[in-house]
């Protein structure tokens, strides 16, 4: 049964979670979202966000496993956002 305090529980605990992922939160200002914000996006600024992952470490998913090795290649995230974005870019209206 919802009672004031179960939702002040809810709240209290929603509120811990959203203070948890604010670090998160803010690692999504990327180039391409600062792009899209100010209406600025192009093949270039895709093409540079997708090129720049070369040079990383993987740290999280399968080519975290791999380590240093991981290093000269494209993230697989990065490369399909980069074909979401320049289908959006492509479609007339949508960006």
């Amino acid at each position: 049964m919802l009672t004031v305090e179960n939702t002040t529980v809810w709240l209290n605990k929603f509120a811990d979670q959203i203070e948890q992922h604010q670090s998160y939160l803010s690692e999504l200002d990327t180039p391409v979202v600062q792009a899209v914000q100010a209406g600025e996006l192009t093949q270039d600024v895709i093409d540079d966000a997708v090129a720049s992952t070369e040079p990383m470490v993987a740290k999280k998913g399968r080519a975290s496993y791999l380590g240093e090795r991981s290093v000269g290649h494209l993230d697989p995230g990065a490369v399909s956002s980069g074909y979401l974005f320049t289908t959006l870019l492509d479609t007339e209206g949508i960006l």
